[in-house]
C-alpha cells in the first residue's frame, strides 16, 4: 500500500484491507530520496480495528518525505486466507490470516447459485428481489 507522503504529524493511516494479519515494514524516501525504514518503535499498530490504524508511537510524530509519488510504503498481511510470510533478513514474518468463516463462504455460495439461476430477471418486467438472507 502506497501513499504519497505520511498524514498530518498525529493522524492515522488506515490500511485498506481487514482483517489485518501483521505489518511488515513501512518505507518511506526521505528529503535526499533515501528509502528510509521507520523502526517498530516509532510507531503502533491497532489491529483490532476495521479499518487498522498505524499511528506515531507516543513522543513520536510521522517523518517528512520526497515529493514523490509513491514516497511511503507500508507492506503489510491482510485478509482471510491470507497465507503468512517466512522470517528473512530484514522481512518480519507474518502469521497466516483466518479462514473464512463458514456462513460467508456458504452465503456466498448460495448467492451465486441465486444470480445464475435467475439470470434472465433482470428486465424490468420480471425483476427478483434478493432474499436478505444471501446479504452479508
Amino acid at each position: 500500500y502506497t501513499l504519497d507522503r505520511f498524514p498530518a504529524p498525529y493522524e492515522p493511516i488506515r490500511l485498506p484491507a481487514a482483517p489485518l494479519i501483521g505489518l511488515q515494514a513501512i518505507t518511506y524516501y526521505d528529503g535526499t530520496q533515501t528509502q528510509q525504514t521507520l523502526a517498530t518503535a516509532e510507531y503502533f499498530v491497532a489491529a483490532a480495528q476495521i479499518p487498522a490504524l498505524v499511528v506515531p508511537s507516543l513522543g513520536n510524530v510521522w517523518p517528512s518525505t520526497a515529493r514523490l509519488p509513491g514516497a511511503v510504503t507500508l507492506t503489510f498481511g491482510a485478509g482471510y486466507g491470507y497465507p503468512g510470510v517466512a522470517a528473512a533478513p530484514g522481512v518480519t514474518a507474518v502469521p497466516a490470516g483466518p479462514s473464512l468463516p463458514t456462513a460467508w463462504l456458504n452465503n456466498l455460495v448460495d448467492l451465486a447459485v441465486f444470480m445464475y439461476e435467475n439470470a434472465g430477471a433482470a428486465v424490468p418486467e420480471t425483476l427478483v428481489q434478493i432474499p436478505k438472507v444471501y446479504l452479508f
